[in-house]
């Protein structure tokens, strides 16, 4: 049975580089390991993502999140990164292929997770996500509705987004649709 009911959720995390101690507004998470990552002087930049690549509301969210942001006094205009794309996607495919719906995989895999092991570094990053919403209109109308998602899309310390989107195939599924948005500022 499927439900019409629409949901979201928002996790934040900022590196800081003196103890690797990951904060999240709805948790707390500590690393343990070296004090400082190791630094490659001359990373690869990113490529630009297709927008053939993407699916069509992907690009809409995008787009109604830098209008909610200007709009909103931030003029720092959010840029696609595939790689952050890429942990959004995963991250709405896994939910809607699972059946499940929480800025945790069931094996535990957390946000910081996911941005890192697509090879992004990161400074600082966002995550809200959703589920029920039809179009990128109502779920960012829902998210900019709640405080917390309204702070991290209204972040001007953000730079970067990644959006993920996905249906659930499944009838016995709990949503429809799953949304996730990325928010991170680069290292």
């Amino acid at each position: 049975m499927r439900l019409t009911v629409q949901y979201f959720e928002r996790r934040r995390f900022e590196l800081h580089d003196a103890n690797t101690v990951l904060l999240g507004l709805l948790g707390r998470e500590v690393r343990s390991g070296p004090t400082n990552p190791p630094h490659d002087p001359s990373p690869p930049s990113a490529p630009s993502p297709n927008p053939d690549d993407v699916h069509p509301f992907v690009s809409e969210v995008v787009v109604l999140t830098n209008q909610a942001r200007q709009a909103n006094g931030c003029a720092v205009t959010l840029t696609m990164n595939p790689l952050l794309n890429q942990a959004a996607q995963s991250h709405s495919e896994d939910m809607a292929r699972r059946n499940y719906f929480s800025h945790f995989s069931p094996e535990g895999t957390s946000l910081s997770d996911r941005v890192t092991m697509t090879g992004y570094a990161w400074q600082a990053v966002a995550e809200n996500i959703g589920a029920g919403y039809l179009t990128p209109t109502q779920v960012v109308a829902g998210w900019m509705s709640s405080p917390g998602h309204r702070a991290n899309i209204l972040n001007c310390n953000y730079t970067e987004i990644g959006v993920g989107y996905a249906e659930a195939n499944d009838d016995s599924a709990a949503f429809v649709t799953y949304w996730t948005q990325v928010f991170a500022r680069p290292r």
